[in-house]
């Protein structure tokens, strides 16, 4: 772009980059061939000027014309063709979902008036302490106003950190009695010693429940509000389908205004939580009834989601609840679908549930999530390929389980990545296949958004559509909400911090919704005294380290970038320190080396753009440029000369050091996690802050950037400046 001429035209490209024959050469080959010298030197003048002006002017980069494609078109046109394929499995499945769904529906209301219903018990867990606003309202509305045919006997099983007199006094009034206005039979569990959901469950069904009697179970979380068809629903699927297990959906019960309206937090609180309600209904809607129906159908299950859901009592007696991971309901759907058990999606049985009281409880709810899933991942990857599934059935379970970390890639790819780099190359021809592969793709993305759409008029108000609609096309804000949770989560893992939880505050739980959540974890031990000497000993050597970076560098540049540099490797030091306290790496004497080996490794990453750019602008003043145009130059320069090779070497260490991350050892662990981030936050600094800043120096004093010095000396064709040092350094 910028160079003008069908000559120049092929010469702009990078030299790593260059076409194997460019329009320059076959022109001089023509020039030869009819033996005309001045041809042949004014093509090749032609192509001397156009490779002087690549250094001064913006560049297409790696993307193709019609003409050729290089090799970083080819992979970038690779990836797309996986991103095409993960985009037409789900459309093509989202399309058989929805009419496997509608077939099965019909069936169902055919011959369900005829369908005798069995009893049913229903399991709520409850964490009382959390929950105690709520319990109640639960339990009258489950004995009252849910429409079961059959019996129906409601089993309440909680515990508590704490005694809560009068809470527990009104539970044990319940017990054994009817209750409700169909006067359905409660039964109230106390759990001793019990501190968590899995201990809850694991108890009701060991213990509690008759297997000659309760044949079928339902579990329901504390926060649910059935819908009144949602119970027979879910029968006459299970029985439809000879499953063992049949998952319905869920919703936000609360997500109308007046449900949040506080006095005490005033009306930007109840503004967020409005809308946070809303986004996560919007959420569930798109996951239960256009996501999960077309994963089922690709990886031949379903699973278990904690709630909303009718079991075969002789199928959930085989799996105990694990205590041992953060989502036990993912946990066991885990092995009861390598037991080969039936497990389905049904969509169409809905529950409301309560949402987060706040953003804390919302991310923390979804960390919790997203650590459990991972560990389920990792926990049965070898137990997936040793099972007697067929190879579909694997091939599923891997889709549905450790797949979820490539879809994340593919998503932030397709999501984030193309739409960056489509809005800086905007008006460059993209060449026949990567636009035939960027017309296919959205083809099908078109296609499920159209079915997502008849879906959601289907089975919702007009009133919840536009919040649908939003959350649908802000699918990329989405995925990088997702990848983040993913990353966290992994690093989390791998430094052993996953066993702790965190109970969700739910709003409208009768509580103070915007305190704190009560945090289930192993408590920190206090800073000893040697972790205040190991601070002292970071900030004397970063200290020390940005002067020395600060002295060595004005010998090699002028003092304004050397001054840049110093502050993109003390910003890129933050950030690692930062980090640190995210992934929950101690400051113990394993990171102080890290940590202070880490300046060492960032300075590379500014230097090389750094020194390219003062070579640049060298040149620059040569030709007599003077201004903004030279710097805007020189930094344009240093990106396409050195860019390239800064981020092929940030993504070259990451490969060569990523086996230390499955590796046994802290020592090794510690070094993976610190070194990975400097080479995201050196790669960051180089290629997007460090340019920012040097243009910047064009606002500067003159003596501090290449001054009036340049401007005089590039009549002669001498670009030497007269700063003392660096005039001592050229000589």
């Amino acid at each position: 772009r910028g160079l003008q001429g069908k000559e120049e035209r092929g010469a702009a490209a990078l030299p790593f980059f260059q076409p194997r024959s460019s329009r320059a050469g076959r022109a001089r080959g023509r020039a030869r061939a009819r033996g005309d010298g001045r041809g042949c030197a004014r093509v090749a003048m032609t192509h001397d000027r156009a490779a002087e002006a690549l250094m001064l002017d913006h560049l297409p980069l790696v993307f193709s014309d019609t003409e050729y494609m290089s090799p970083v078109d080819w992979l970038y046109f690779a990836l797309w063709i996986l991103v095409d394929s993960l985009n037409m499995l789900m459309s093509v499945n989202i399309c058989r979902s929805i009419a496997h769904r509608t077939w099965s529906a019909r069936e169902r209301r055919r011959w369900l008036a005829q369908l005798e219903l069995e009893r049913v018990a229903v399991v709520v867990p409850c964490y009382l302490p959390n929950e105690k606003g709520i319990i109640f309202d639960t339990i009258e509305h489950i004995t009252s106003r849910l429409d079961y045919s059959g019996e129906l006997v409601l089993h309440v099983v909680y515990n508590t950190p704490t005694p809560l007199a009068e809470h527990e006094a009104r539970l044990a009034a319940l017990h054994g009695k009817e209750h409700g206005a169909m006067r359905r039979r409660v039964f109230v569990h106390k759990v001793v010693g019990s501190r968590s959901k899995a201990e809850n469950l694991n108890h009701v069904i060991g213990t509690v429940l008759d297997p000659e009697v309760e044949r079928y179970v339902a579990i329901f979380d504390a926060d649910h509000h059935p819908d009144p068809s949602c119970v027979t629903t879910l029968m006459a699927f299970l029985l439809q389908q000879q499953a063992d297990c049949v998952q319905g959906s869920t919703y936000i019960r609360n997500r109308q205004w007046r449900a949040h309206a506080s006095k005490r937090w005033g009306l930007p609180a109840q503004l967020l939580a409005w809308l946070l309600a809303n986004f996560i209904d919007a959420e569930f809607f798109v996951t239960y009834f256009v996501w999960m129906p077309a994963i089922e159908l690709i990886g031949r299950t379903g699973f278990f989601g904690g709630s909303v859901a009718l079991w075969r009592y002789d199928s959930l007696a085989l799996y105990s609840f694990s205590t041992q991971v953060q989502t036990e309901d993912i946990d066991a759907s885990a092995r009861a679908v390598i037991g080969r058990q039936k497990i389905r999606f049904c969509p169409e049985a809905r529950s409301g549930e309560l949402s987060p009281a706040n953003l804390r409880s919302f991310w923390r709810q979804r960390q919790r999530w997203a650590i459990g899933w991972d560990q389920v991942s990792l926990r049965y990857l070898s137990a997936i390929s040793h099972s007697q599934l067929s190879c579909r059935e694997k091939a599923g379970l891997y889709y549905v389980f450790p797949g979820r970390w490539v879809a994340c890639t593919i998503g932030l790819i397709a999501g984030i990545v193309h739409p960056v780099i489509a809005s800086i190359y905007r008006g460059y021809p993209w060449g026949p296949w990567l636009n035939g592969a960027l017309l296919f793709g959205f083809f099908f993305y078109a296609l499920s958004t159209l079915m997502m759409v008849t879906q959601l008029v289907y089975h919702r108000e007009p009133r919840a559509w536009p919040f649908v609609l939003l959350f649908y096309f802000a699918g990329p804000a989405y995925v990088l909400l997702q990848a983040m949770l993913v990353l966290q989560s992994i690093l989390s893992i791998v430094f052993g911090r996953d066993g702790g939880w965190v109970v969700t505050q739910r709003a409208g739980a009768g509580a103070d919704t915007h305190a704190p959540a009560r945090a289930v974890r192993i408590p920190r031990q206090p800073r000893a005294e040697g972790d205040v000497v190991i601070w002292e000993l970071v900030i004397t050597n970063l200290v020390s380290a940005m002067i020395a970076i600060f002295v060595i560098m004005l010998f090699f540049t002028p003092p304004v970038i050397a001054l840049w540099i110093v502050v993109c490797v003390f910003s890129i030091n933050v950030d690692l320190v930062g980090m640190m306290w995210v992934v929950g790496v101690p400051l113990n004497p394993i990171a102080f080396v890290n940590l202070v080996m880490s300046v060492g490794l960032s300075v590379d990453y500014c230097v090389h753009i750094a020194i390219t750019y003062d070579a640049a602008l060298i040149a620059a003043r040569k030709r007599g440029e003077t201004g903004r145009d030279a710097v805007h130059h020189a930094v344009s320069f240093a990106l396409v000369q050195m860019g390239v090779s800064v981020l092929k070497g940030g993504w070259t260490t990451i490969i060569g050091i990523f086996v230390l991350a499955f590796a046994s050892s802290v020592v090794f662990r510690t070094f993976f996690t610190m070194l990975v981030f400097v080479v995201i936050f050196g790669v960051m600094h180089g290629c997007l802050l460090l340019p920012v800043l040097l243009a910047y120096a064009s606002s500067l004093p003159t003596c501090w950037v290449r001054g009036a010095e340049g401007a005089s000396a590039a009549g002669s064709g001498d670009a030497r400046t007269t700063h003392p040092v660096r005039k001592a350094a050229q000589a």
